[in-house]
């Protein structure tokens, strides 16, 4: 099994200033606190997705940053006031979907990890990101016609505003200027554990599952 050392942190140049202009007023994450070192961020949308922040000795760890820097940058907001640091050593990758794994790119000072099929899946979708932006402007564009008709007050257009907002989000996040697809810079094939001086991580591969690369 390899066991790693947290990495140097990168030069302050590197530092990811947190746009008050890109900052939602209603955060789509519901905040659950499993202990005082673990927050699961519950994403507020029909993916329903988690985003996981451990607080070790030697840094954070993110499991599964989302689909785009645009969400990466809400969790670091969310972990900045839950935690009150905002700082990663790690990004971990659960598996090489995109809408799990594109937020790699919110996170230059950590170290991104995930099963060596991940970052070949990851690496390859990168030339689909105009495809997927031209198909997900399509699906707002009727999120946004359906919302129209519905009464406001109704609980189908509550539901239909999570739809728009979270395919907006999406487009805001594949548009974004200088936006890059960020795949794991370590991999494993088995087992890998991170060291995080108080914490001891295991990431363990046991076989296809939802996708050919779960951990």
């Amino acid at each position: 099994m390899r066991r790693i050392p947290l990495p140097p942190l990168i030069a302050a140049a590197l530092v990811v200033a947190i746009s008050a202009a890109g900052a939602e007023a209603d955060p789509p994450f519901a905040v659950q606190r499993l202990s005082e070192r673990v927050l699961v961020l519950k994403e507020r949308s029909p993916w329903e997705s988690n985003h996981v922040v451990i607080a070790g000795e030697r840094g954070l760890v993110l499991v599964d940053p989302g689909h785009s820097a645009v969400v990466g940058r809400m969790v670091r907001e969310a972990a900045a006031r839950e935690l009150g640091r905002d700082r990663f050593a790690f990004v971990i990758d659960t598996h090489g979907h995109w809408g799990h794994t594109w937020g790699n790119a919110a996170f230059p000072e950590a170290l991104a990890i995930g099963h060596e099929a991940a970052a070949r899946e990851i690496a390859a979708d990168a030339a689909n990101r105009e495809r997927r932006a031209d198909l997900i402007r399509t699906q707002l564009a009727a999120a946004e016609e359906q919302l129209a008709g519905l009464d406001p007050a109704s609980a189908e257009a509550a539901a239909a505003r999570l739809q728009r907002d979270h395919l907006e989000r999406i487009v805001r996040g594949l548009e974004e200027p200088g936006f890059a697809v960020v795949p794991p810079q370590l991999t494993f094939t088995d087992r890998l554990g991170l060291d995080l001086g108080d914490l001891q991580l295991e990431m363990i591969f046991l076989g296809r599952a939802h996708s050919d690369s779960d951990i």
